[in-house]
């Protein structure tokens, strides 16, 4: 798993993400969903030929579990950038999810790309038309991927990128998630005042700092309201029922109208940031601490940690070059940031 968090202002986009990678296959736990040892229909426990007692086994027990995990994995890179002395399109993004197609990296694919954008000498205007055309290139690469793999779901193949900065017509910096599974390119930043945080992969923990709550949790609590209303509607109906017979009633006819109920107020616990007018180095250190939450919070979850390593951290300002700032090749850079901005 992954985190990536993207932060944009009304001067730039920080980047961020972690840098581990994890191998998942699928695991059996018999047991961790309080199964027993297999028994017949009499009750009594199964053995082997050799006297062993046999597990039942179910399909829903199967898992997709980390079995090993490697540090050091680059997860940011630039898509493209247009540098003609003013430097007119930048784009970057990280990436989570698969980690390889057809035995190389996500990240030089994305290499690959960006060399051949440059020898076709292509050239975008807008950052959407970018992010839709690298949509469409890694979809030929995962669909013949999917394909080898012998996948059964596209779930099982996720690869999603965050792909934000900004070419020659765009007014403002534009963030867009790109899932590649789903086929589908969503502007992050689409309202006014077209500032903001978005995050992809594992952000559980970053989420809830910045909403209040993150997305599991507001479905649980979205099927828990809608099953609760359900049982008091079954409830109010079977009690109707038992008072219209008592009363004798036999010609009633009743026109039940069921909607399906409001949402819970989450944007009420959003933090109050303003996004717009934070200051660069500001935006680099919430980027920083949204990425480090998530890793450290990993330590105290049941299994392996998903998300750590080192902290990647990517500026995109305009008419400037993007900047891997915490890179050991450019710390000059960071340190730069760290004083001056």
């Amino acid at each position: 798993m992954t985190i990536n968090v993207a932060v944009a202002t009304f001067d730039a986009v920080v980047l961020g993400c972690d840098s581990l990678s994890s191998r998942v296959e699928r695991a059996f736990f018999p047991f961790r969903e309080g199964s027993s040892f297999a028994v017949d229909a009499a009750g009594n426990q199964m053995r082997d030929a050799e006297g062993n007692l046999l597990v039942s086994y179910r399909q829903d027990q199967l898992a997709y579990t980390a079995t090993t995990v490697m540090g050091g994995v680059r997860k940011m890179f630039i898509l493209f950038e247009d540098v003609n002395g003013h430097c007119d399109c930048s784009v970057a993004a990280v990436t989570s999810g698969l980690a390889t197609m057809d035995g190389i990296t996500i990240a030089e694919h994305a290499n690959r790309y960006r060399l051949q954008l440059d020898r076709d000498k292509v050239v975008f205007s807008e950052v959407v038309s970018l992010a839709n055309h690298f949509l469409a290139h890694m979809r030929g690469l995962w669909e013949a991927d999917y394909v080898r793999q012998g996948f059964s779901h596209p779930s099982q193949a996720a690869l999603r990128f965050m792909v934000a900065g900004y070419c020659r017509d765009d007014a403002r910096f534009k963030v867009f998630r790109v899932s590649v599974e789903e086929n589908i390119c969503i502007d992050q930043l689409s309202e006014e005042p077209y500032t903001g945080a978005a995050w992809d992969g594992q952000s559980n923990f970053a989420a809830r700092l910045i909403m209040g709550v993150d997305p599991g949790l507001q479905d649980q609590v979205s099927r828990g309201i809608v099953e609760a209303l359900k049982a008091q509607r079954d409830s109010l109906l079977d009690s109707f029922t038992k008072a219209i017979v008592a009363a004798g009633i036999q010609d009633l006819e009743l026109d039940l109208d069921e909607s399906v109920p409001a949402a819970p107020p989450w944007s009420s616990a959003i933090a109050p940031i303003d996004w717009g007018n934070m200051p660069i180095q500001t935006a680099i250190e919430l980027v920083s601490a949204l990425v480090n939450t998530e890793s450290g919070m990993q330590k105290f979850v049941q299994g392996i940690p998903v998300v750590g390593g080192r902290t990647r951290i990517g500026l995109l300002r305009r008419n400037v070059p993007f900047a891997m700032l915490n890179e050991p090749a450019l710390s000059h850079i960071h340190t730069g940031y760290l004083t001056d901005a």
